[in-house]
């Protein structure tokens, strides 16, 4: 379906206006048309015969359905009181043998008594009920639904409604729900539960439209519910069991072939209607409303507050359906690509759709380092969030419609993450399997596509027109803050004349660059009042800290380069450290002693997207050095690269916790050429500490770290601590580890964090100088790790507090799982290996394949499942094997 932003389309559709700066009704929602007889004049005249038969089947059916519901009661018998509505409770995610239980069973013969004579099922029922009585209806009562108010959801019958439907997952879910029961039933047991799944694949069958698509309601009812619905994933989850069905997934292995040939036939009908729904605009492809006319495919309206838009959840769950495709045509790469393109494009951060009061309930709030998230709907023309209410009218405001209204939908959203996710691991697999042409983002040499700054201009600002001295001992915060905000203004690159320019935290604005050439240098103030408090996450927790001494700070289109120097200049912050942390641990306080110590980093990206920090591959790098803490942090912030960056932190002493670069609650962010030289963590993806990360619950993801070199650090790479988000989708690659480091390759956390790592894939890497190859500890750091305020202490910021939170047992332990680590090379190690978790929450999967490793004693796994290893080479020279304790699955150590 096309559209245009020069010119509105009539008909069923109102003119929705782009929304202004302040809040407003923006239009008034039109009811959808139904499919009838009177209606197929608008189709091609060798169509109209086909959909004529359609309908006329589906009055026959439902005359069917009321025929031998009506059978069921003897001649003045009155009928039972319909069922009651309330949840499904069928879960799809026990054990397989539970599927066999006496529960189980119980919940499949309930839904097998309220299918429908036509096969299919009605929605929100309570499935752990009895089984429907002789003569009860089908669908849930709906006896107090007002006719004629003008509600587009008023039924035509208000006792039949719903009879049969895909809406809010039915049918589908029953039918998988019974499928797996079947299968642990093998015999006469199981036969009723697999004739009512073919029943229901016979019902989905007579239920599609002749061009592919899916009614929300069949037999047909009328209005919105007889529009191809992507509403609650009815098209997609339709398509989708019928392909499972047709693959003779395990839980329908049973169905006859021809019966599987027809649903496999039937699902791939579904593509064409998918794809020719995929709206327009100006000539490129957007996504999916929440429904279209069956016989238009143009976009309709639902409820009163469902208004014809483009919907970011039931788009991705298309999206994922067409993923699922095994061979896809041009076309279908073309509707994923654009599709996923536009979700990323949308995403909304530093937003909570959240409840604020008892008496306001949910709102739409500012929340630093929050999302990403998408609105349910957006308008067709301006994609910008739109909202509906029960008078029908169309807002752009959630905070502005009816208490009720607001509070009752899902108006905000992170499904489309699924979609996202899902089309990066596609890409990754295809370009490592050389399948198809890709683009150069994503071949394996590229690993990773990050969105550079857009708009900068090719004009020039210099500094010293706003007064920047570059004496060295003038203070140039003031004049250099000027020269920013003018380049900013003028989408322009800022450039610094040769000099030493003193300076407090400096903060850079959207769609400007920053050049430091050849012999500039900018160094840090040594007063932390030249640092202003601000919000911002410092080690897990999100509290007021010093501002860094460059800030990229909820900005975008944002480049920093050149072949100049940022000094911190921060060994009075060490030192202060330092005195602070001999008193704490004195004190039993070594996990206060970090936060308390309040130092500047040299760099913070917050909240920021399209940035790109360093001088990339080519020339010298752009230097940083004796940062006051960590030297750069990118959290909350998407699409980022750092490279071509050379960290030297033990410059001036050994600066204490000056990692070289923290990923932390971000994703897609590319770190690579960097040469870095710390007293900490050199390469250190982060998300999150205790009670504080799980509220905020924000992974990293989508990274890649290649091509580096690591000399004097805490590890080459580092997964943690703080994992409390999550860190997955990791590509670790083409690292150079001289040392001397403590470990090669770490994972840290601990038992209060909760969240963990999966899906991690670190090869290539060459380790010179280190204790220990390959660590997982997730019990790391006891006295920093657990923190406790002493009893005689009544006063304490109210960070501490933050950080005692209580986490439950079930919530805190991390989980580890889906490691793949290869082609590691280490000589004169101590220990080869040491892998430890919890025995209730052991590792899993963990891949160690292609490694030469050279070490005093081999080590020990803890507490593990799963763990593999292939064509690997470990030498152990006490010739001690390795120790193991609490292991299942442990492979190739002999």
């Amino acid at each position: 379906m096309k559209f245009s932003t020069g010119m509105g389309w009539t008909g069923a559709m109102c003119l929705v206006l782009a929304a202004p700066a302040y809040s407003a009704v923006v239009g008034a929602n039109t009811p959808a048309p139904e499919v009838s007889a009177e209606r197929l004049g608008e189709l091609p005249a060798e169509e109209r015969a086909v959909w004529a038969d359609y309908i006329a089947r589906s009055r026959q059916q439902e005359r069917f359905d009321r025929e031998t519901l009506a059978a069921e009661l003897q001649p003045g018998e009155s009928p039972p009181p319909p069922p009651v509505a309330g949840s499904g409770k069928m879960p799809l995610n026990k054990d397989a043998a539970w599927y066999g239980s006496a529960e189980a069973r119980a919940i499949a013969d309930t839904i097998v008594s309220f299918q429908t004579p036509s096969g299919g099922w009605s929605k929100n029922q309570d499935r752990t009920k009895p089984p429907r009585l002789r003569g009860q209806r089908y669908a849930n009562d709906a006896e107090t639904m007002q006719l004629n108010t003008g509600s587009f959801d008023a039924p035509r019958d208000r006792y039949w409604t719903f009879v049969g439907t895909l809406d809010n997952g039915a049918t589908t879910t029953e039918m998988r729900f019974l499928g797996r029961v079947q299968a642990r039933l093998p015999g006469k047991d199981g036969e009723a539960y697999r004739a009512s799944v073919a029943k229901g694949i016979k019902y989905l069958l007579t239920a599609q439209y002749p061009n592919g698509g899916w009614p929300q309601n069949y037999p047909l009812e009328g209005g919105f519910h007889d529009g191809i619905t992507f509403n609650d994933n009815a098209v997609a989850e339709a398509a989708m069991i019928l392909e499972d069905i047709a693959e003779g997934h395990a839980d329908f292995a049973f169905v006859p072939k021809e019966l599987a040939r027809q649903a496999g036939a039937a699902s791939a009908r579904a593509i064409r209607p998918i794809l020719d729904a995929q709206v327009v605009v100006d000539g490129k492809k957007t996504v999916w409303p929440q429904q279209v006319d069956a016989l238009t495919l143009k976009p309709i309206s639902a409820r009163n507050y469902e208004m014809r838009s483009l919907a970011s959840a039931e788009s991705s769950e298309v999206l994922l359906f067409l993923m699922r495709q095994p061979n896809p045509t041009p076309e279908v790469k073309a509707a994923i690509e654009a599709g996923v393109g536009w979700l990323k494009a949308h995403a909304i951060y530093g937003k909570a759709f959240t409840k604020v009061s008892e008496e306001e309930g949910r709102k739409l709030v500012d929340k630093p380092g929050a999302g990403p998230i998408w609105s349910r709907n957006y308008d067709i023309q301006t994609a910008k969030p739109i909202f509906g209410d029960w008078d029908k009218s169309i807002q752009d405001d959630v905070n502005n419609i009816s208490k009720g209204r607001r509070n009752g939908y899902s108006w905000y959203n992170t499904a489309p993450q699924k979609a996202i996710d899902a089309h990066a691991d596609m890409m990754r697999k295809a370009a490592a399997s050389g399948a198809g042409a890709q683009p150069a983002a994503d071949k394996p040499d590229a690993d990773i596509a990050i969105a550079a700054p857009r708009g900068l201009t090719g004009a020039i600002v210099c500094a010293e027109a706003y007064g920047a001295m570059g004496d060295g001992v003038t203070n140039d915060t003031a004049a250099l803050q000027k020269a920013i905000d003018a380049t900013a203004a003028r989408k322009a690159t800022l450039v610094l004349k040769p000099g030493d320019y003193l300076t407090g935290s400096l903060f850079l604005k959207s769609g400007m660059a920053l050049r430091l050439d050849k012999g500039v240098k900018l160094i840090g103030a040594q007063d932390i009042r030249a640092y202003p408090l601000m919000q911002t996450r410092i080690a897990g927790i999100e509290l007021a800290w010093p501002a860094a001494l460059l800030n990229i700070y909820g900005q975008r289109d944002v480049k920093v380069f050149g072949e100049g120097t940022i000094d911190g200049d921060g060994k009075v912050f060490w030192d202060r450290f330092q005195a602070i942390r001999y008193d704490y641990e004195a004190r039993g306080l070594r996990w206060a002693a970090d936060y308390d110590a309040q130092r500047p980093r040299l760099i913070q990206i917050y909240n920021s997207s399209r940035v790109e920090l360093g001088n990339g591959p080519r020339g010298e790098h752009l230097r940083l050095t004796r940062s006051g803490f960590w030297t750069v942090q990118v959290v909350y912030s998407h699409d980022v690269k750092v490279s071509g960056i050379t960290v030297r932190n033990n410059v001036d002493g050994k600066g204490p916790s000056t990692d070289g670069v923290d990923i932390d609650s971000s994703h897609t962010v590319l770190v690579e050429n960097a040469d870095i030289d710390a007293n900490d963590d050199a390469l250190c993806l982060k998300a999150g500490r205790d009670a504080d990360g799980l509220r905020v619950n924000r992974p990293t993801e989508n990274v890649v770290i290649r091509n580096s070199t690591v000399r004097a650090a805490y590890a080459g790479v580092t997964f943690g601590s703080e994992t409390s988000g999550g860190i997955r989708k990791v590509r670790v690659h083409g690292l150079k580890v001289v040392g001397p480091v403590r470990y090669g390759i770490l994972f840290k956390s601990a038992a209060t964090r909760g969240g963990g790592a999966s899906d991690i894939d670190i090869r290539d890497i060459a380790v010179e100088q280190a204790e220990t190859g390959i660590r997982i500890n997730l019990n790391w750091f006891p006295a920093y790790s657990y923190a406790k305020i002493p009893d005689h202490i009544t006063d304490s910021p109210a960070y501490w507090k933050t950080l005692t939170a209580e986490v439950p047992r079930e919530k805190g332990l991390p989980l580890v799982r889906d490691i793949r680590i290869s082609r590691v090379t280490a000589k004169g190690l101590k220990t080869a290996v040491e892998l430890e978790a919890y025995a209730d929450a052991p590792l899993h999967n963990i891949r160690i394949e292609d490694v030469d490793l050279d070490a005093d004693t081999f080590g020990a796994i803890r507490h593990a499942r799963d763990v593999h290893f292939a064509r690997s080479r470990i030498t152990s020279r006490n010739g001690q094997a390795v120790t193991l304790e609490n292991t299942e699955n442990i492979t190739g150590l002999l």
